[in-house]
Order: C-alpha cells, then sequence, then structure tokens
C-alpha cells in the first residue's frame, strides 16, 4: 500500500506544488491535498495558533487540521525554508513553520519537515529533497531519476505561466487537466489593464482574498499577476524599487510591481499583503513611494480575517473608476514609459570628514545604550545630537510617517530621527546587517521617509554584525581620520566597560528593589548612577564610580526576611531594553515585591556578537541546546533566544517569565506560538506583552498584578505539597467518598496530586469555607497550617 501524503492547499503551495507532488509520485508515493480554503478551515486554524499570527499562517494550520482529521494521510509535507537562493531569506514563519505546527496543532500528525538553508548550513533544496528520498527507496538512482523529474516539471510549470501569461491555477489547470478546477474565467478584451502583485497564498486563496481576480474581471480588467514576470523583469524590477533582494517573495511583490510600474500598456498596481506580513509592510511602503514619484496609480489591498468582500469590492471598483477616468483625459504618464532614476542606495559613510564640515551625528535611543554610545564618539571627538528623550511626541511623529502595519520600535526610531534632525543633526547612524528581521529594511525606509519630508541630511550604516569589532573601528575612524588607532581603542575599551558597568549596577538594583523598605529610593541611586557613569571620561574613573554605586545600593534598608518571586524577561531587543517602550515593566514588577532578571543585557551582546563570534566561538551554546527541541535554528531576531531563554530559566527554578515584543514582530510571533508548550512541559508561566503606541501603563499595570499574585499563590502551593504527608491507605480510601465530593478543595487536595491552592493571607481558604462540615484531616492540617 502505497504512502499517502498529505499537502496544505495554502502559503507555497502553487509555487510549488507540481515540483513536491512529482517527486513524491515517482518515489511510489500517492498525494493527497487539502481543500480549497473555507470558513471552518480558517476557523479551526486562528483558534490553535496565537491571536497576532497572520491569517495566512492561520490558514495554513486549519489545512494541517483537515488533513489530520480527513485526510488518512501517513504523513503530512511541511518543509522548514530559510532560503532556496543565496541572500534572499524567507520570512520567520516560513522558517520555524513546522515548529510552530508541533507547538499548536492537537495531536499533530507525523510531519514530513525537511530543512533547505543555502547560506548557513548549506543544505540546498536538492539535498534536502534527496535526504527525504531515502525515506522512501534505499535505490540512490531512483532518487536522481525522481528529482531530475521534479525539477522538469517545476520549470515547465514556471515557463508557461511567463510565456503564455497564465495564472498559477490555470497553469495547474493545464498541468492536470480536470482533476485541478478552476473558476477563473479567461482574461477579457479590455482597455485597462492592472497588475495584481502580491504571494501566490494572497492572491489565489479566493475565500480569504473574496475572489479578488474575477471580481476584478468582472469589472471588465484585464489582470496580469507577479508569475507572469520573468525572473529577468522582476531582478529589474526590484532594482527600481526596493534596490535589494532581501526576501524570497521580493521578485513576486517589488519586483513584479516595479516592471509593472514601469510598463505602459500596465494602467495601475494593486498590492495584495495580508494583515500584520512583515516585510510586506516594508515593501508596499517602498512600492507607494516610488509609485508616487513615477506618478503611477498604486493601491495596497490588505487581507485580514474580518475584512468582508463588499468593503474590498467598493474598494476596487473605486480605482477601476480612477483609472478609467484617467486613461480618458490622458495616455499613461511620461515616467512610466521610460525607466526613472533607481532608487536611493544606501549612503556609506565618506572616505574622510575634515573639520571644514565636521558632521553633527544622531543614532536612535534605545535604553542605557546611549550612555556608552555618548561616551565613544564624544571620546574621538565627533559632534552629537540625539534630540529629547523619547517622549508621547517622538511617537506621534514616528506614527504619522510610518506604515501602518510596521512593527512599533521602528515608528519610535522615525519619530526619534525627526527630533534628531529638527535639532541640527545633519548626519544619522544606524545599525544594519544581514539576518536582522524586518531592521534588514529599515534603512531603505526610514531614507526614503526623511527625505521625502525634505529633510537634507546624509545615512550612514555600519557593518558591524558582518565585521565585528574591527569593522566598528574601521567605522569609528571615519569621523575623525586624525585620531590614532590607540584613541579609537582606547574609547572602545572604555564605552564596553560602561555599558558593563551599567548592566552590573542595573542588575543589583534589580535585587535590591521589591525588597526595599521605602519604595523607590533605589530607583533614585539608579538615576544618579547613569548619570555619574555618564560623565565619566577616563577608564581609571570608572571604576571607583562603578564601586560608590553599588556601595550606595548595598546600603539601602530591605526586609532580610523578604522572598520576592524570581521573574525573568525575554523577547525582542527594544522591547526588552528601553523602559520608555515598554512601560517600565521592570521597575513596576519590582514594586510589586518580583525580583527580576533580565535575559537580555546589551554587554553580553556585545561580547557575544563582536567579539566572541569573531574569535570563531558560539555566543550562547547553552541557548541553542535548550531551544532546539522546540525551534530548530535561529529564525533572525531574539525568537531563538526567547524560547532558550525560557526553557533555561525554568529549570534554574525561576518562578515566571515576561516576554515583551512589538506588534507584529515576526520572530516573536513564532515564539509566542511556541511558548505555550515550553510552559506545559517546564512548568513555569509565561505572560507576553505585545507593545504599540496605543499601549498604557494601567492596563500592564493589572495584568502583572495578577500575575505576581498567580506567582506567589503557586509558590505557596508547592511548599504546601512538599510538607504534606505521603497519603496512605487512608487517602486511597478516602478516593471516593463523600467528604471529597463536599469538600472544596477537591480540585488541588494534595491527595490527588496537585497540592493545596494556599496563599500567605489565607484568601483562599476564607473564600473557600467549607459548608458540609463534610472535611478530612488533610484539609483540617492545612488549615492550620497557614492559621
Amino acid at each position: 500500500m502505497a504512502v499517502r501524503i498529505g499537502i496544505p492547499r495554502a502559503l507555497h503551495f502553487f509555487q510549488h506544488y507540481p515540483h513536491w507532488r512529482t517527486f513524491f509520485e515517482d518515489l511510489g508515493a500517492e498525494i493527497v491535498i487539502s481543500p480549497p480554503t473555507n470558513r471552518d478551515l480558517v476557523a479551526a486554524g486562528a483558534k490553535i495558533v496565537a491571536d497576532v499570527t497572520c491569517l495566512p499562517i492561520a490558514v495554513y494550520a486549519g489545512h494541517v487540521v483537515w488533513l489530520r482529521d480527513q485526510a488518512n494521510a501517513d504523513f503530512v509535507f511541511v518543509p522548514a525554508i530559510r532560503n532556496l537562493v543565496n541572500g534572499a531569506f524567507h520570512c520567520a514563519k516560513f522558517q520555524a513553520l513546522p515548529d510552530i505546527l508541533k507547538s499548536t496543532v492537537p495531536d499533530c500528525p507525523p510531519l514530513l519537515d525537511i530543512e533547505i538553508d543555502l547560506e548557513r548550513r548549506k543544505i540546498s533544496e536538492s539535498q534536502a529533497f534527496h535526504r527525504l528520498g531515502r525515506d522512501f527507496t534505499w535505490n540512490p538512482l531512483k532518487i536522481d531519476r525522481a528529482w531530475a523529474h521534479a525539477c522538469e516539471v517545476d520549470r515547465a510549470y514556471r515557463e508557461m505561466m511567463v510565456s503564455r501569461q497564465l495564472t498559477y491555477p490555470q497553469a495547474l489547470g493545464q498541468l492536470y487537466g480536470g482533476e485541478w478546477e478552476t473558476d477563473l474565467p479567461p482574461a477579457p478584451s479590455s482597455a485597462l489593464t492592472v497588475g495584481v502583485v502580491g504571494h501566490p497564498y494572497n492572491l489565489y486563496d479566493t475565500y480569504i482574498n473574496h475572489d479578488l481576480i474575477t471580481r476584478l474581471r468582472d469589472l471588465g480588467v484585464r489582470v496580469v499577476t507577479s508569475e507572469m514576470v520573468s525572473p529577468q523583469d522582476a531582478l529589474a524590477g526590484v532594482q527600481r524599487t526596493t534596490g535589494q533582494t532581501l526576501w524570497f517573495y521580493e521578485n513576486a511583490m517589488s519586483g513584479a510591481a516595479g516592471h509593472y510600474l514601469l510598463s505602459p500598456q500596465v494602467d495601475g498596481v494593486i498590492a495584495v499583503l495580508a494583515f500584520t506580513c512583515g516585510p510586506d509592510s516594508a515593501m508596499v511602503e517602498t512600492l507607494t513611494r516610488r509609485a508616487h514619484a513615477l506618478q503611477r496609480s498604486f493601491m495596497g489591498l490588505v487581507l485580514d480575517q474580518h475584512g468582508s468582500a463588499v468593503g474590498m469590492v467598493t474598494r476596487l471598483e473605486a480605482f477601476v473608476d480612477m483609472l478609467t477616468r484617467q486613461k480618458k483625459v490622458s495616455p499613461a504618464p511620461e515616467a512610466a514609459r521610460t525607466p526613472g532614476p533607481a532608487p536611493r542606495q544606501r549612503v556609506a559613510a565618506p572616505a574622510v570628514l575634515t573639520e571644514i564640515h565636521k558632521p553633527v551625528l544622531g543614532f536612535p535611543r534605545m535604553g542605557t545604550t546611549v550612555i556608552p554610545l555618548k561616551s565613544l564618539f564624544r571620546g574621538i571627538g565627533a559632534r552629537l545630537e540625539l534630540g529629547p528623550p523619547l517622549s508621547s511626541h517622538t511617537v506621534a511623529l514616528g506614527v504619522r510617517h510610518s506604515p501602518e502595519f510596521i512593527c512599533t520600535p521602528y515608528k519610535y526610531i522615525l519619530g526619534n530621527m525627526i527630533e534628531m534632525l529638527e535639532r541640527g543633526a545633519d548626519t544619522l547612524l544606524y545599525v544594519d546587517g544581514p539576518g536582522l528581521c524586518r531592521n534588514s529594511a529599515y534603512t531603505q525606509l526610514l531614507n526614503d521617509i526623511l527625505h521625502d519630508l525634505g529633510y537634507d541630511f546624509t545615512f550612514l550604516t555600519t557593518a558591524i554584525l558582518e565585521d565585528k569589532v574591527v569593522g566598528l573601528a574601521k567605522f569609528l575612524r571615519q569621523f575623525s581620520p586624525d585620531v590614532s588607532w590607540g584613541v579609537i581603542l582606547r574609547e572602545l575599551r572604555l564605552g564596553i566597560a560602561k555599558m558593563r558597568a551599567l548592566d552590573e549596577i542595573e542588575r543589583r538594583v534589580q535585587t535590591v528593589r521589591p525588597r526595599e523598605l521605602t519604595q523607590g529610593g533605589v530607583d533614585k541611586l539608579w538615576d544618579e548612577a547613569m548619570a555619574r557613569v555618564d560623565d565619566v571620561t577616563e577608564y581609571e574613573a570608572l571604576r571607583p564610580a562603578k564601586a560608590d554605586a553599588l556601595r550606595k545600593i548595598d546600603v539601602t534598608p530591605i526586609d532580610p526576611e523578604m522572598r520576592p518571586v524570581k521573574i525573568a524577561t525575554t523577547g525582542e531587543y527594544f522591547a526588552v531594553l528601553d523602559p520608555f517602550f515598554n512601560l517600565d515593566l521592570e521597575r513596576e514588577l519590582g514594586r510589586l515585591g518580583a525580583e527580576v532578571h533580565r535575559t537580555l543585557m546589551m554587554s553580553d551582546w556585545v561580547q557575544g556578537a563582536l567579539i566572541l563570534e569573531a574569535l570563531g566561538f558560539p555566543r550562547k551554546p547553552e541557548i541553542d541546546r535548550a531551544a532546539k527541541p522546540y525551534l530548530r535554528w535561529d529564525i533572525s531576531g531574539e525568537g531563538w533566544v526567547t524560547i532558550g531563554q525560557t526553557v533555561i530559566h525554568a529549570h534554574k527554578g525561576f518562578d515566571g517569565m515576561v516576554e515583551t515584543m512589538p506588534f507584529t514582530c515576526l520572530p516573536e510571533s513564532v515564539a509566542l506560538n511556541i511558548l505555550p508548550r515550553v510552559s506545559r512541559e517546564h512548568n513555569i508561566p509565561v505572560l507576553t506583552f505585545i507593545f504599540d503606541e496605543q499601549s498604557g501603563r494601567a492596563g500592564m499595570k493589572t495584568r502583572l498584578e495578577a500575575f505576581v499574585d498567580l506567582l506567589y499563590r503557586r509558590r505557596a502551593v508547592k511548599a504546601a505539597a512538599q510538607k504534606a504527608e505521603p497519603p496512605g491507605e487512608a487517602a486511597q480510601a478516602l478516593a471516593g467518598a463523600e467528604a471529597c465530593a463536599a469538600c472544596p478543595i477537591t480540585a488541588t487536595c494534595p491527595q490527588v496530586g496537585q497540592g493545596l491552592a494556599l496563599t500567605p493571607d489565607r484568601s483562599a481558604y476564607d473564600s473557600a469555607r467549607v459548608k458540609s462540615g463534610k472535611t478530612c484531616q488533610v484539609w483540617r492540617e492545612n488549615q492550620g497550617a497557614v492559621a
């Protein structure tokens, strides 16, 4: 009997289905695919994934649930794809797709979860499928023939769509005949042509996009789509729009849009994207600005679970009506007939910055990191203008000029940069580099938006993640070419030492804060310590400044009997490190009686990313070991670290974890889907805060109060369970007796292995008085234990 392999009709299905089907069938397997997306599939997926997960992933989970329940499949094929071509990465959710499903889908079916990672692990698509083929046959020649045939079918599939201008569903109909039904009618003969670009799972899932293509054709529009653009034309389109290929689907979005925006035969372009999609939120903003510069009509159409067909049709009708009016008035704009100028490329630092015009530098604020960075630049003689501390005005500026659902740190950074430019900065610095999730695209967006707002400045980026500490030293030298390398290294040493000193002082503050007798006293000492470290200009003066700060903190009057619960904070770097962004979460926890341990400290990152990795040592091998059972590899950002640190701190006996993440953060939304499984298996409560520009302190504080109270109750339960005597024969006889049935603590009684719901203030007992009078010895003894 042939092995039945299920393939979800979602995400990368349209792009790869002929390839995968041919390979598996040539190895003797039987393929079963899930049905087209419907209401029940979406509901099933949305029910099990985290609520901030993008709609396509929720849809995919629903299809896997269907294959589990209805397909009688032996396996479900779910690849983990980091990248298929050099330099272009898949979204973090694609990279972690099998791991998300294993953590969210109850009774998850067996997965064929191959790994494709061309750059880091050097696992090509061919190698991954050849390894998989060994599970079906011992014969390597049979695997080779199956792979060669699959590649031939895939190549013909793609060439057919370009040469014959077919959509994915139409091409599948050509390959598989009546087996594949498509509702797409032939393209109409129309005076209007609209380019519709986006990922195939958005363009051809007719349930979530409300049958977009058909509705456009019903309006008399000829539709051309992303897959009809040749790879060469798509690459040229990328160069004319985003200017760089960061994402695997860049060709389908930026490339196709760039091609159609510059085509005189195309009257307008619609970009289709899913709400909270990370790569698209950056790409579509750039496309919008390119279209505006070219005076071309462009519309972004956002899909979400709650969108209505009526609203979408209204927008389509208005767009088509606008194009019709434009065409009657005049032909396609001249700018569309000839390629416009290439988009602004990233500006490298000038070779020499002379004293004739010494730049005024600005860089984004993030927590205490501003102190060592100020020290570093001032030490080499650079002029700085960092603007005011982050405030509601900063946030308002950033939100006003940002894409709607770009991740929140971008909005804070943009607002911060506007304030710097308003105060006289003329050169902006930003750390960039590969593998930084959406942050890799920030430079292009920031540069475009700020210049479009009329600011005259130079944008400099440093690839310190590629060249490590040596690259940072070379970068700094450009601002003071007359300064010796000795001075550069001296200031680097002082800056790193300041960073480590601040982290050490802050850890001591976090230890004292929940124990201090007069609340707020240690916070004043922390503010004084930051100011004093900021004023230090010599390495030799830093040690006594740090020692004095630690001494003052150590003599703060505390309650020696206080045993605060221990909470570790983790998550995305900006959300963890910046107290303005996270609404002073750690300080609030300390005031509620929790000792906070931050898992991400800037000095640790510098030591690991810039020094240890440069010497060939792994940055955090213990995190790798802890995270790997739940997440197979680093998905960029801090998602990998969040999972690993949660496991590690559970083993260390911490009472709870708090994850902080910006709204729509890709890596942390992956971690958010996996953390419930980690929490269950390691018995550690995890509380997640998702911050955006509308987050409020009152709501956060209420949730923190409930969480800290829960942790104290859990600790009391564990203590009571440890003191309880072994059940013995009397307890066994008590099981099922009338006394247990009437007892208010039956559900938490230690005799059934769950422990008593004890609290230090006896509130659990006050609210659960015995009404029937039928109590057991365990109840009475534990009542007395907290009397």
